[in-house]
């Protein structure tokens, strides 16, 4: 495993923000390029490779190209921004180490 202190992208496609209601459920087979996607409020889980983590305002996931997952929104729908981006490949999210799922402190 490399150990770097700057993920450098190739290029951002996609930097969106958007809000679902409680139907919503998202499923991706095949990610086309890495992101992350960023709760703002609301509720819902993230589902990939096996695990699945509650999503709540400030969790951040990480999803890499190739990346098979399924967001769904809880009760109160789920707000977010998420991005595509592509990385190089020494900067792979797995490669450097990285999370899939990551806790930070309510804003």
């Amino acid at each position: 495993m490399q150990i770097y202190s700057d993920v450098h992208l190739q290029s951002i496609s996609v930097v969106v923000q958007k809000h679902e209601d409680s139907s919503f459920c998202f499923r991706c087979p095949r990610r086309v390029g890495d992101g992350f996607v960023f709760v703002l409020s609301g509720n819902g889980t993230f589902s990939c490779a096996g695990s699945v983590f509650p999503l709540k305002r400030g969790d951040i996931m990480l999803v890499q190209k190739n990346d098979a997952y399924v967001t769904a929104a809880g009760s109160e729908g789920l707000s977010y921004v998420t991005t595509l981006f592509e990385a190089r490949p020494e900067n792979a999210f797995r490669e450097l180490g990285l999370p899939t799922y990551m806790e930070t402190a309510a804003f």
